[in-house]
């Protein structure tokens, strides 16, 4: 049977410190999480440069296309293209950030759920942000409010290029998740963050 959930991280190679949060999480849980896929790093070569462009300069969070013509990218695609997630939870770091968490959803949670999301990051010790994502890039610039985000794939600008945008609208995935651990953050908090993630979505979307 198909994997119902599909784990991200190291898109961006000056966000690698949540890797080794999450491979930890992985080894000491593996057999309680659903089914799933793990792919590390999503860019080998900017992970290895520790920047957020590839080895070609680019950043590959903009140039997810059918037609893209970067290894990495098709690489990722052939991989997850067989299959039908659930859900899909891709690990990002805001590299501003000490204690502020946010998170990117692209299916709205109830209210009930979005309480229970912001207690449970409150109690690692983070911070919900309240904000402007990034102000900056032409394809972002949302408002986040304690810590949450809605991003239908219907809001997403057209040809942004983001690896969720693709995903979803391949029916690879039904449901994309995207979190912004705090960059400048303590290893013990993002480890911290990681697992309350990974314990609140197992809980909440009965995987």
């Amino acid at each position: 049977s198909s994997p119902r959930l599909l784990l991200l991280s190291g898109i961006h190679g000056d966000e690698y410190g949540v890797i080794s949060c999450v491979k930890e999480y992985i080894k000491k849980h593996e057999k309680t999480l659903p089914d799933f896929l793990y792919i590390p790093q999503v860019s080998p070569s900017a992970i290895a440069l520790k920047t957020r462009v590839n080895a070609r300069g680019l950043d590959l969070n903009r140039y997810f296309y059918d037609d893209t013509t970067e290894p990495e990218i098709q690489a990722v695609m052939d991989i997850v293209k067989p299959f039908q997630f659930s859900l899909c939870v891709s690990f990002h770091e805001d590299r501003d950030w000490t204690k502020e968490f946010y998170i990117y959803d692209t299916e709205k949670l109830s209210d009930e759920d979005i309480k229970t999301l912001r207690s449970t990051i409150i109690e690692t010790g983070a911070t919900l942000f309240t904000g402007i994502d990034d102000p900056e890039d032409a394809n972002l610039g949302l408002h986040v409010t304690d810590g949450y985000v809605y991003f239908p794939l219907t809001a997403h600008p057209p040809n942004a290029g983001f690896s969720w945008v693709w995903l979803l609208s391949k029916g690879v995935v039904t449901r994309a998740f995207d979190p912004e651990i705090p960059g400048k953050a303590s290893m013990e908090l993002k480890k911290s963050l990681v697992r309350a993630l990974f314990l609140y979505m197992t809980k909440t979307f009965q995987l």
